[in-house]
């Protein structure tokens, strides 16, 4: 076969690109080649000057064959011609990419990306001022294009706009209104969500008009969005999509849209009729259009009056037809007379001021008072019964009552009719050992009176609400006996020879817990009701004989007074309490009734009131009761309640040096001799300031540490550019972070967390259960402001789950090498407020104190319930079990606070937290480990996927999220010594806003 002459191909003497290089085209067979400088090609080459778009345009071309046989000069005109296409098209993309940059950010864009928007097709200006509307807050009043940027089209009856659906469609966010799947009326609010994306979709009024959505608050969000779409529909369309806040009141909000000379300007034509603007109607006000038109000639009479809307249509001359309609509001009725005028005028009709005769009273509605829903209530939803609880409606637990007269979440008794006996009896009333079907044992014994077993498991309750450890409690049925399964724990040892001797201290810590309770039986006839731990803690594992019952359940005297305080000191009245607490002295005591005191009359109320034997007046008198010897022990032990706190110079607060983290070795951060930075003088730098801010922290100084600012640094000569900054705004992470961990040190030596003194216990059967229970505090709470039984370190508090080991993942794994990658990709596709989110927490950990704080706008401005509402939208789910890990300082007093809070409390972090999906990749931010295992439905944002600090495989948690603690121990550091490790559940989120 014959080589074809390189004649047979384009020479193009086109303008070099900036390196000199240009294309040759030579060999066998004939390619292009790149030359230039010291490459050069044969003296037979054809020589070729040319752009990337050339090449591009010669390879598509030679692929399509639509080169072959061609003469060069007609080669040469073919592929200038697509060269220049493509470069066409890649600036066009380019300006309406801009164009859309500069419109999200609420400003004008300039005429060249004007006339690149125009250069659109109508569908598509359309879907871009909807996503203009949609990251702006419905708001395009920036938009004005200057009159050169306009085409010149082509004579038009109107000026391009979108259709009504798309108007329709651009009036809601339908992702932000959608509910995640963890919400119990997901089911039933997203049906109705749909139905109305779809009704909205079709562009009609009436479709979206004859939804009705019912008047709790799901239903009144519903009902809002439906007012917007009727709203949008009845704008008269200028080009873009309108936006309207529907509200109570019976005027409709006017419509946000881009100003008559943001659409396209069409060329002189002859004008259609006049058409007048029905821009809102007023209550019991009417309205006449005609359409006399193309052989038309008809009426539509439409009428607003409050929440209704009547409506007459016919031939001119007749009476026509007559309809009414209700709506859920003044508001949507008002919208929908909008929207149902503004279709008539674009079909034709003309707004005339005559006016037809009255049409047929509309009949009165009676005035209906509603109370609307009480705590308490229940209804059935679409998937079972619910209960309104704090003001939202959860999914009953199926080991719940459907219609609990009062909050009763955990006080309905196990069925262990089905529960293998394991151990034997081991006290007066019947019982034993008994397993579950989920391997954990119970203790069960079975009183003869089912009120003594409600007895003692309140007791239980109230001993943990003082601060004394007592057994996990609940009722117990089998086969109709009532009981009592208390959960076991089997690192608990019998030591009777210590507790007979008066020497185990902690046991005393409970002694005015046991005064209170009148706890006549506590050390047991045999020193068998205390068991210790294996740390020396001590556990009353039998309180049956608390309050008003005796150990075997008869009756005994139960008064306002203490003398327990007393008589269980008495060897002549209790031989073996009188040797558990030999020795025992008033301050012991003292410390002791300063937690009962701390203990609010409301919580006890609470307590009894739920779990409490008898009738409702029974358990109001116990309630007066417990709250009457509480202030008795008070008056004993007065100096109980005068416990004032010293209060430390925050200039000159008490630190060990040695608790302090340690600053970063930036300069040998990859290795001896490798820093962290390829510039070794900012390496120097950062591990200058973060000595500074160790040396005001070993003072002990924390308005000076939380001052503190740095100098800047110019990056490429070294030298200080002598301006001051707050720390906050430090380019390393790593410094920032170190300062957070400094200022929380210091902050909780001048105000140490107390103990958490309340603990409202529930037993759920679900994840969904816990988050339902435990709903988060409101968005912006802090911690600073919660009561101080909530305060967990840096963590608010919010209950205990009992039974914790049925949520434990039964499986545990990593981030999959697909969920890694789809990450990667999502990032790109994120919103801009998504994408700033985890910019922002990338750059620097200083962005989640923003919400820790209580801050309600970043520094750019942004609203923070907007940022966390956007970073939600990007959360996304993992397989449960899915692991991740947060290295992070905690102060010694924190770490006994976590290690002294049972296993199951529920937590709150009310600032997202930065995390790592690989297990020691941030060991550097801190001496502790923090273990987060996914729940199913739990959410969070792969920030790594922006791909900045990769190395940190970073994974950030939403702001608010809760966490259940699944255990705590101490465990061997590498760095000698002991470290927490913390094992918590991720719960499916709720901002809480």
């Amino acid at each position: 076969m014959s080589t074809p002459s390189v004649s047979t191909f384009p020479v193009l003497f086109l303008k070099a690109m900036k390196n000199k290089a240009g294309y040759a085209l030579y060999g066998n067979p004939p390619r292009w080649h790149k030359v230039g400088g010291d490459k050069t090609a044969p003296a037979d080459a054809h020589h070729v000057a040319i752009s990337h778009y050339h090449v591009a345009a010669v390879k598509k071309l030679q692929a399509d064959g639509k080169l072959h046989g061609l003469a060069p000069h007609e080669q040469s005109a073919k592929v200038k011609g697509l060269a220049a296409e493509l470069q066409a098209a890649a600036s066009q993309s380019a300006a309406v990419s801009m164009w859309k940059k500069v419109a999200s950010s609420g400003k004008n864009p300039t005429p060249a990306q004007w006339k690149a928007f125009y250069a659109l097709s109508k569908d598509k200006q359309s879907d871009l001022l909807g996503q203009i509307g949609e990251s702006t807050g419905g708001q395009w009043s920036h938009l004005s294009p200057p009159d050169e940027a306009k085409p010149q089209a082509a004579p038009a009856p109107e000026p391009p706009k979108p259709d009504p659906a798309t108007l329709a469609l651009a009036a809601v966010d339908w992702t932000g209104m959608t509910l995640p799947d963890t919400n119990v009326n997901a089911g039933t609010v997203n049906k109705k969500l749909a139905a109305l994306k779809e009704a909205a979709a079709t562009g009609e009024p009436e479709k979206v008009a004859a939804l009705k959505f019912g008047v709790n608050t799901y239903g009144k969000k519903l009902a809002a969005a439906q007012a917007k779409i009727l709203a949008a529909l009845g704008a008269p369309a200028q080009g873009v999509a309108a936006a309207v806040a529907a509200t109570p009141a019976p005027k409709v909000a006017k419509v946000a849209a881009v100003p008559p000379s943001a659409a396209p300007a069409a060329a002189p034509a002859p004008k259609p009729p006049r058409v007048a603007k029905v821009a809102s109607f007023a209550p019991s006000s009417t309205i006449t259009l005609e359409h006399k038109t193309d052989g038309h000639n008809k009426f539509y009479w439409i009428s607003v009056s409050g929440d209704q809307v009547s409506t007459k249509w016919g031939a001119i001359g007749t009476t026509g037809q007559t309809t009414t309609k209700k709506f859920d509001n003044p508001s949507v009725a008002l919208a929908y007379a909008n929207a149902l005028a503004a279709q008539k005028l674009k079909k034709g009709y003309q707004h005339t001021s005559g006016k037809l005769p009255d049409a047929p009273a509309s009949p009165k509605v009676a005035s209906v008072s509603q109370a609307g829903p009480k705590e308490g209530d229940t209804k059935q939803g679409a998937d079972g019964m619910l209960v309104l609880k704090h003001g939202r409606w959860v999914k009953v637990e199926q080991d719940q009552p459907s219609a609990p007269a009062a909050p009763h979440i955990d006080s309905q008794p196990l069925d262990i009719s089905g529960w293998k006996q394991v151990g034997p009896q081991a006290g007066s009333n019947p019982g034993g050992v008994f397993e579950a079907p989920d391997g954990a044992r119970y203790y069960v014994k079975f009183p003869k009176n089912p009120d003594h077993a409600k007895s003692e498991v309140l007791a239980a309750k109230l001993y943990e609400l003082a601060g004394i450890t007592a057994p996990i409690s609940r009722m117990a049925t089998q086969n109709g006996k009532v009981g009592i399964a208390s959960l076991m724990d089997e690192s608990l040892k019998h030591d009777v020879p210590a507790l007979s001797s008066g020497k185990v201290h902690s046991v005393k810590a409970g002694f005015a817990a046991d005064a209170w309770l009148a706890n006549y039986d506590v050390a047991g006839l045999g020193f068998d009701n205390v068991m210790l731990k294996p740390t020396g803690g001590a556990v009353r594992i039998d309180v049956g004989a608390s309050m008003e019952f005796r150990a075997q359940g008869a009756k005994k005297p139960f008064g306002s007074k203490v003398g327990e305080t007393k008589t269980l000191l008495d060897p002549k009245i209790n031989a073996q309490s009188s040797a558990m607490f030999a020795g025992i002295t008033p301050a012991d005591i003292t410390a002791g009734v300063a937690k009962i005191a701390a203990i609010p009359d409301e919580a006890i109320r609470s307590l009894v009131l739920e779990h409490g034997p008898g009738t409702v007046a029974a358990r109001k008198k116990l309630a007066e009761t417990l709250i009457a010897r509480k202030a008795d022990l008070l008056k004993q032990y007065p100096a109980a309640a005068k416990a004032v706190k010293k209060k430390l110079d925050p200039t000159k607060l008490p630190v060990d040096p040695l608790r302090l983290p340690k600053a970063h070795d930036f300069a040998n951060w990859n290795g001896p001799g490798n820093g962290l930075s390829s510039k070794g003088y900012v390496n120097a730098a950062n591990a200058a300031v973060e000595q500074e801010m160790l040396a005001i922290a070993t003072k002990g100084d924390l308005p000076a540490l939380r001052a503190f600012t740095f100098k800047s640094l110019n990056k490429e000569s070294g030298q200080a550019t002598g301006a001051s900054h707050p720390i906050s705004e430090h380019p390393s992470k790593h410094v920032v972070q170190l300062h957070q961990d400094l200022v929380t040190l210091l902050d909780e030596i001048a105000n140490p967390p107390e103990p958490l003194k309340l603990f409202r216990a529930t037993d759920v059967g679900s994840v969904a259960g816990i988050a339902a229970a435990f709903p988060p505090k409101k968005f912006g709470t802090t911690v600073a402001k919660v009561k101080s039984n909530e305060k967990l370190g840096f963590w608010v508090a919010l209950g205990q789950v009992s039974s914790v080991e049925k949520f434990k993942p039964k499986a545990t794994s990593h981030f999959s090498s697909a969920a890694i990658a789809a990450a990667k990709k999502k990032f790109s596709q994120g919103t801009p407020l998504a994408q700033h989110f985890i910019s922002s927490v990338q750059a620097s950990g200083s962005y989640n104190t923003l919400f820790r704080d209580g801050k309600t706008h970043d520094h750019s401005g942004h609203s923070l319930a907007d940022v966390a509402k956007a970073a939600l939208e990007h959360a996304t789910t993992q397989p449960e079990g899915t692991t991740l890990y947060r290295w992070q300082n905690m102060t010694d007093p924190m770490v006994q606070h976590v290690l002294k809070s049972p296993v199951g409390t529920v937590v709150q972090a009310t600032g997202p937290m930065c995390t790592s999906y690989d297990p020691t990749a941030t060991t550097h931010f801190g001496k502790h480990r923090v273990i987060i295992r996914y729940a199913k439905g739990a959410k969070a944002v792969e920030s790594f996927g922006s791909g900045k600090y990769k190395g940190e495989k970073e994974v950030t948690t939403l702001p608010n999220s809760r966490f259940v603690v699944l255990s705590r121990k101490m465990v061997p550091s590498s760095t000698g010594g002991q470290r927490l490790d913390l094992e918590l559940l991720m719960l499916p989120p709720d901002l809480g806003l």
